[in-house]
């Protein structure tokens, strides 16, 4: 695995995004030996690398001087000298100071990377413990680009992968399940479904699993009062699994 390769998997656990619109819908356009893998965006027409929109960007570091320097924050070894951590790196005392300098004020190798929250969350519905299927963590995600990105049915579909017809679905159960302009206030409220604890808060699993049923129809969430129940799609494929049982 090339430089390159192994920081897009630290930007892009799951899958590659678009550095500046998030959307999955990309293609490659080369993959040299060294330096930068090039994409573009099918759905912001813009070409990016994985060093694009993001602190590295306009560097002229090569990969591997990235990759290196990604390991020092990770060790949380930049109050070394610089005249140490510029022979890690390979480049100039002076080229050292000022990334260092660039970098600093950053906490986390995804704030650094300007990695995107829909990547993060992906990443962790991964687990199979979660239990989501891909079909299911494709709506959670635009769930969640819904709620901190963006409410633009294109863009909905762009980030989270979704067909224009499941987002369409999508959309219309949003509107039924919560006040319009309201939507996940009373989560935010009494769930917490994005708190402190990240994504693998049990608050923030069992909140977003509560929706990704309510979204996709398995169940049903009384706009007024936020009461959950099981929805009359999922109430007769029960009693018909039911009776075909009794009938065996």
């Amino acid at each position: 695995m090339t430089a390159s390769n192994k920081i897009e998997k630290i930007r892009w656990p799951v899958r590659t995004r678009c550095a500046f619109c998030y959307g999955v819908h990309v293609t490659v356009v080369s993959t040299p030996e060294k330096g930068w893998n090039s994409y573009h965006c099918e759905d912001c027409d813009k070409d990016f690398t994985v060093i694009s929109n993001n602190v590295f960007q306009k560097t002229h570091l090569s990969s591997s001087q990235v990759l290196a320097i990604i390991r020092i924050f990770e060790r949380r070894q930049l109050k070394k000298k610089p005249s140490v951590l510029c022979k890690i790196v390979n480049v100039h005392h002076w080229t050292m100071t000022k990334i260092i300098d660039r970098i600093k004020g950053y906490e986390t190798v995804g704030n650094l990377l300007h990695t995107p929250i829909v990547s993060l969350i992906e990443e962790s519905l991964q687990d199979p413990e979660v239990g989501f299927d891909s079909e299911s963590i494709d709506v959670a995600i635009l769930l969640v680009t819904y709620k901190f990105l963006t409410k633009d049915p294109k863009w909905l579909k762009a980030i989270s992968g979704c067909s224009e017809e499941v987002v369409s679905k999508a959309l219309d159960r949003i509107r039924a399940s919560w006040p319009e302009g309201k939507e996940f206030e009373e989560e935010d409220k009494e769930h917490n479904w994005y708190d402190s604890e990240g994504w693998e808060s049990p608050k923030a699993a069992v909140t977003l699993t509560l929706h990704v049923l309510c979204v996709c129809g398995e169940i049903n969430r009384d706009p007024q009062t936020g009461i959950y129940s099981i929805s009359e799609e999922r109430r007769s494929k029960i009693d018909g699994v039911i009776e075909s049982a009794c009938v065996c």
